[in-house]
């Protein structure tokens, strides 16, 4: 699992936040809690599986803004299983 806790979060060119399972075994969940949250070029923010397991869950949590521009995304993935749930609360 990935925790992060901050009071602004920005991501850009391209930077991941991701967790991946290539087994049966349910992937990992990435938890963020922060005041304001901004993606930019490319930055995501993914959970994915590659095999029978399913793709974690992606909690994203902020007081004020959550603005993802220039081909930023929040994703799950999992071609041979379910995908995870993605939840905002902003």
């Amino acid at each position: 699992d990935i925790v992060i806790e901050a009071g602004r979060l920005e991501m850009r060119n391209g930077m991941p936040v991701s967790t991946t399972t290539e087994t049966a075994a349910d992937g990992g969940s990435v938890s963020i809690v922060a005041g304001t949250i901004h993606l930019d070029s490319g930055a995501t923010i993914q959970s994915g599986s590659t095999s029978g397991g399913r793709a974690g869950t992606i909690s994203v949590r902020t007081s004020g803004e959550v603005l993802l521009t220039g081909g930023s995304a929040i994703s799950t993935s999992a071609p041979e299983s379910s995908g995870g749930d993605i939840e905002v609360r902003a």
